[in-house]
């Protein structure tokens, strides 16, 4: 969208989907959240629509009949969570960093996957939550504890050590909750104990 202001200056709205679509019911759904939050600067003299080219639609792909139980596909409620400027939406990604709390980063939501990088297997038993920066356990009889409840520690450990930073060496272990969450925890030389993320 172009809006035309009286001060000579032109705002542009992007509006993008998950995937691609023809319902107009869809794209003006997400055009009105889109405008709702902006901000006009000085009067609108204009409005313009830039659709890009238009493709023909395949008729063969529309079901004559759709299953009134289906549920709506959660595409659609990723473009709308998108278009809420307040909610501040984002794709986890991993970035280039060290230190574990510093590998994920967030991406635009509706924005292409970059090119997947090579898989060295050491990701696999990452958490997906992880918390910048770790919070610290509280240690009772020697175990670890959160929100006053103790962690049940499971046997495999991974040791995490980078000589150039000043941080000293981490074991992480994989924690279990009484609550049933699953944890990512690790025990620093001073026998402290840290949480670094969710799985």
């Amino acid at each position: 969208w172009h809006l035309y202001l009286n001060n000579g200056h032109r705002d542009t709205l992007i509006v993008r989907r998950a995937r691609q679509g023809h319902d107009a019911a869809t794209w003006l759904d997400l055009s009105q959240r889109r405008l709702s939050h902006h901000e006009l600067s000085a009067p609108l003299l204009g409005l313009g629509l830039d659709g890009g080219r238009p493709r023909p639609r395949n008729p063969g792909l529309a079901e004559l009949f759709p299953d009134p139980g289906a549920r709506p596909p959660l595409a659609g409620l990723l473009e709308k969570l998108a278009g809420e400027p307040a909610l501040g939406v984002y794709r986890p990604d991993r970035g280039d960093g060290h230190l574990p709390e510093e590998t994920e980063r967030g991406r635009a939501p509706l924005a292409s996957a970059p090119k997947p990088a090579a898989d060295d297997g050491r990701d696999q038993d990452r958490p997906l939550w992880l918390l910048d920066p770790p919070r610290p356990l509280t240690l009772r009889d020697r175990v670890p504890h959160w929100r006053g409840r103790p962690l049940t520690l499971f046997p495999q450990e991974e040791r995490f050590s980078q000589p150039w930073h000043d941080l000293a060496a981490r074991r992480y272990r994989v924690a279990h909750h009484p609550d049933g969450l699953c944890c990512w925890v690790f025990e620093d030389d001073q026998a402290r104990w840290w949480l670094q993320g969710f799985f």
